[in-house]
């Protein structure tokens, strides 16, 4: 039957189409709807073509997806529960660090209670040690409380160093007195300073001191001072300076501390006995005067050159007598060593010049009124007229450096 219009075919017609459908069918087709009507194809053949393409699809699907897996979602904690795993995981650190600690401790006290017994014995040698240091400290300081009293005592009893001094009025008589002192005066002078220095090394700056005021008024100063003139070239030079510089005291006190000061002797027969009666005018317009020897004398042995100055006031002068009813009354003793010491332990040769000060000052209570503030004043600048040496000295070492040479030489 022909498809086309519904007619039987005829037996020609039917072998020649099974021909057709069997060379088709050996072709694979492509079908569309545009081809499924024009291609007179079978609707077995179709189906099977749709089937395979069907199959085909699904095999590329499978193979996909066995290619590529799909990525499984992980599950998320929530916050809270986050925190409590979290809080739980430190309470147990928490929990075995204290433990490390406790056995920590207990490892401490177990070796502390086995502690060898240098230790012991090392442990109460040193409490041993503070203890007496802690005495000992005690003790000196008794002993300075004691020191200061007899400080106070050897002041109102007189300097060491000090002897009464009566000068007359003639000069011959003076300068006979003076000579006949000077031996002693030095010789009092250098033993005293033995025993009043340190036994430490020259090369140790020292300065020490004290002041109080005494019980009837009077104010009352110390101050030993062990000064390196690293600058000098000699002893000899240090003790011309010195020597100088008390030939002419009244220009440096003028100088330096702004006292204007006068000399009222005119004696100058010697160089190694010097006296200096002076009167000094302040700022505040009191008068101040001393009345003061100075011996010097200065020894070139082998072992080393040194010079000594011992200074001491005059008790009473008939022809330079003290005005207390105008004047303030300053008493000056005194005691300088100059020598040469070694710069340093080695022994390499080079010495440096050492200055050894001890001073003792008095400014006498006045009997006319003085207020408190001008005497305070003048208390505070009584140390001023000591320290004018070591300023001068600078000077006078400055001014030799430059090569201009000492005034008067």
């Amino acid at each position: 039957m022909d498809r086309c219009w519904g007619i039987s075919a005829t037996a020609d017609e039917g072998s020649s189409t099974a021909r057709k459908t069997m060379e088709y069918s050996t072709v694979p087709r492509a079908l569309g709807k545009r081809h499924a009507s024009i291609i007179p194809v079978g609707l077995d053949e179709v189906l099977e073509s749709e089937n395979a393409a069907a199959n085909i699809t699904r095999l590329g699907s499978s193979e996909e997806a066995t290619a590529k897996p799909r990525r499984t979602r992980k599950h998320r904690k929530s916050t809270h529960v986050a925190r409590k795993e979290e809080k739980e995981r430190l309470l147990n650190e928490m929990a075995i660090l204290n433990a490390q600690l406790e056995s920590l401790k207990q490892q401490a006290m177990a070796s502390m209670d086995h502690v060898d017994q240098e230790t012991t014995r090392s442990i109460q040698v040193g409490r041993k040690l503070r203890y007496t240091v802690h005495r000992n400290q005690q003790k000196f300081g008794e002993v300075a409380s004691i020191m200061s009293e007899i400080s106070l005592c050897n002041a109102q009893a007189g300097s060491p160093l000090h002897d009464k001094i009566t000068l007359k009025r003639d000069q011959e008589s003076r300068r006979k007195l003076l000579r006949e002192l000077k031996a002693s005066k030095i010789s009092k002078g250098e033993h005293f300073l033995r025993l009043r220095r340190p036994n430490t090394n020259l090369r140790s700056i020292c300065d020490e001191g004290r002041r109080f005021e005494m019980g009837n008024g009077d104010f009352f100063s110390e101050r030993l001072s062990i000064t390196q003139l690293k600058d000098a070239r000699s002893v000899k030079q240090i003790y011309d300076l010195l020597v100088f510089y008390y030939s002419n005291i009244e220009i440096s006190i003028s100088e330096k501390i702004g006292h204007i000061t006068v000399r009222l002797d005119d004696d100058a027969g010697s160089k190694s006995i010097i006296q200096n009666r002076l009167r000094s005018t302040t700022i505040d317009d009191l008068k101040v005067e001393s009345n003061t020897i100075i011996f010097a004398q200065f020894y070139e042995q082998r072992e080393g050159d040194y010079g000594v100055i011992v200074l001491d006031y005059v008790e009473d002068d008939e022809k330079y007598p003290y005005q207390r009813s105008e004047c303030l009354r300053k008493d000056v003793v005194a005691v300088m060593e100059v020598r040469e010491c070694p710069q340093s332990t080695k022994d390499d040769g080079k010495t440096t010049v050492v200055l050894t000060r001890w001073v003792q000052n008095k400014l006498r209570r006045p009997e006319f009124s003085v207020s408190i503030k001008h005497w305070n004043g003048l208390c505070e600048k009584m140390d001023m007229f000591g320290k004018t040496v070591q300023l001068s000295l600078a000077e006078d070492l400055y001014i030799e450096a430059l090569g201009l040479g000492m005034p008067g030489n």
